[in-house]
């Protein structure tokens, strides 16, 4: 079944370089500092998760990036 996971850190960064790390909230949203227009990359590592990772072009207006993920052994 589906639910959120809490606490994690979900890193954003630009060209490799990774600039921030909001950490999930009890409903599995992780908000950031506002990004400027562009290409922000995103990644999930949790032990216990397969990794994930996305790759979206930013700009005013862009809705949130969803990670569905799932536990080893899913």
């Amino acid at each position: 079944g589906a639910f959120a996971v809490s606490g994690v850190e979900v890193q954003l960064g630009q060209r490799g370089c990774w600039l921030t790390s909001p950490v999930t909230d009890a409903s599995g949203v992780a908000k950031s500092l506002p990004l400027a227009a562009g290409r922000w990359d995103a990644k999930f590592e949790l032990t216990g998760y397969w990794p994930a990772r996305a790759s979206v072009d930013f700009k005013s207006g862009t809705p949130p990036l969803r990670f569905e993920v799932r536990r080893l052994g899913d």
